[in-house]
């Protein structure tokens, strides 16, 4: 609870810094679908599931949610974004739950094209991994990820509008611990990887 709070006092902050500069703000809310590798610990699953004779899904898509603000104001046509991720995957398969999630927060930029938006992000992420029948249990750590969407928008007035579009993630973290400290990491690649291919809805609102 305490690293959510972090977070968005984080994302808080950022806004207020640039308040002051801005014409007008506009807040955002998207919900969207995407693909995640999450090979590392796809590999743990099926590794169990043949151990124990059992049939276990992996991970392979996983719902995200962001609320995010747009400084409107340009920087060589370029209006500042911060956001606030969540990212969550799970497979009920197999005799209990298995959990990775995501939460975080970003800045970034997004550029306009017509009815057409460009924009990008970067930001720094908590990812937690759960599968408690194999012994991992709330398995955390912290990674670097970089989003990027295609968004083709539709006003519907002058203060709101939604959004429909392709996007694209890259987030990994090298190395996660459980709640004493042991290490948990892949010789072949980050443990926990939900870089993707995806789509999202939006909706948007410009507050003044």
């Amino acid at each position: 609870m305490q690293h959510r709070i972090a977070i968005f006092g984080i994302l808080f902050a950022i806004i207020l810094a640039w308040v002051p500069y801005v014409e007008a703000l506009e807040f955002n809310v998207a919900v969207g679908l995407s693909t995640v590798r999450m090979t590392a610990i796809n590999q743990q699953i099926q590794l169990y599931a043949d151990d124990h004779h059992e049939s276990i899904a992996g991970i392979h898509s996983a719902w995200s949610l962001s609320l995010g603000t747009t400084l409107r104001m340009s920087i060589l046509g370029v209006e500042p974004c911060v956001s606030g991720y969540g990212l969550f995957a799970s497979s009920g398969s197999g005799g209990g739950p298995i959990q990775a999630t995501a939460l975080g927060v970003a800045a970034g930029g997004r550029y306009a094209i017509g009815l057409w938006d460009v924009s990008a992000d970067l930001g720094i992420y908590r990812g937690t991994f759960s599968f408690p029948r194999a012994a991992y249990d709330v398995l955390s750590g912290w990674g670097i990820g970089i989003n990027g969407a295609i968004e083709y928008t539709f006003r519907l007035t002058a203060r709101i509008a939604l959004g429909v579009s392709l996007t694209l993630r890259w987030l990994t973290i090298e190395q996660m611990s459980d709640q004493f400290g042991t290490p948990y990491l892949d010789r072949g690649g980050p443990f926990f990887d939900s870089s993707g291919l995806g789509v999202g809805i939006s909706f948007r609102w410009i507050a003044w």
